[in-house]
């Protein structure tokens, strides 16, 4: 039986004391560019933690994820310029759903932005950032204490466990 998407990743996320934040498995400066992220690293069920400062995804580029079954990819986001724009995506495909994929963005700072025609699949936890989907869509769950916007088209879809 599969677990509700965030509560599965979040179990993931938090095996260590509250405040805690797992070590990194892969670290990326900026996420950009057409590019595939393999989760399965090791055979049998992964934790993938992906360290990221920003994303600056454009024009149809795609990040894809892939992996074995049971794999979970986390993505610890601190930077600032957070955006995709020109239908860029983030998509989880084969084994990987986006059940499986959880966005973590820490802190303070600019917001998180999905433009018209791009897509992330995963669950995004911004609790003090704005995330503005205007026209992009999210697979997933959005969470945030500040505020979300949801225009010109943009949807989020949450996927059945």
């Amino acid at each position: 039986m599969r677990r509700p998407a965030v509560a599965r990743v979040l179990l993931a996320l938090f095996p260590a004391p509250a405040g805690v934040l797992p070590p990194c498995t892969q670290t990326i400066a900026t996420l950009k560019g057409t590019q595939t992220i393999d989760g399965s690293s090791v055979p049998g069920p992964n934790i993938n933690v992906i360290c990221v400062t920003d994303i600056d995804l454009r024009s149809g580029q795609v990040v894809t994820l892939i992996g074995d079954p049971g794999d979970t990819f986390v993505f610890v986001i601190t930077g600032n310029n957070l955006r995709l724009s020109g239908g860029a995506d983030i998509r989880a495909v084969g084994n990987i759903t986006p059940a499986d994929v959880l966005y973590n963005i820490i802190g303070t700072g600019g917001e998180f932005r999905a433009d018209v025609g791009s897509i992330v699949d995963g669950s995004l936890l911004a609790l003090d950032r704005d995330i503005n989907l205007k026209g992009g869509f999210v697979n997933g769950q959005v969470f945030s204490r500040r505020a979300i916007t949801i225009i010109s088209g943009a949807a989020v879809r949450c996927p059945t466990p």
